[in-house]
């Protein structure tokens, strides 16, 4: 297991996905079914959980309005792309489209054509 871990662990730096902020999980239930996780920050709260009572959108939403309710992202700072919340959480481009257009509606992004999806 330990080999496995390390494996993992150069195989996300050489991607340059893992640095100070991020936490990795690495889940091992049932036998030789692999998991892996991959969020900023220390605690649990930024977990993506498929099989939660949440809708997977919601729980991206949710991530990126701590972030910019926390001053992690200010305003006028650009959102992750469609395709980097894609490769962040493993889900599909609908799914984090659907993230992103709920924190539009609720006033905390806003979109430019071409440009990106910024903070309000």
């Amino acid at each position: 297991m330990r080999n496995l871990l390390q494996d993992v662990l150069t195989c996300l730096r050489t991607l340059s996905l893992v640095s100070s902020r991020i936490r990795l999980v690495i889940d091992v239930w049932p036998p030789g079914i692999f998991r892996i996780m991959a969020g900023s920050g220390g605690h649990g709260a930024d977990e993506i959980r498929a099989d939660g009572p949440v809708p997977i959108y919601q729980q991206i939403a949710s991530i990126l309005r701590r972030q910019i309710e926390s001053g992690e992202m200010a305003a006028d700072d650009r959102l992750p792309s469609e395709s980097d919340l894609v490769g962040t959480y493993g889900v599909s481009r609908v799914t984090a489209r659907r993230a992103v257009d709920l924190l539009r509606s609720e006033g905390l992004v806003y979109t430019v054509p071409q440009r990106g999806t910024f903070v309000t």
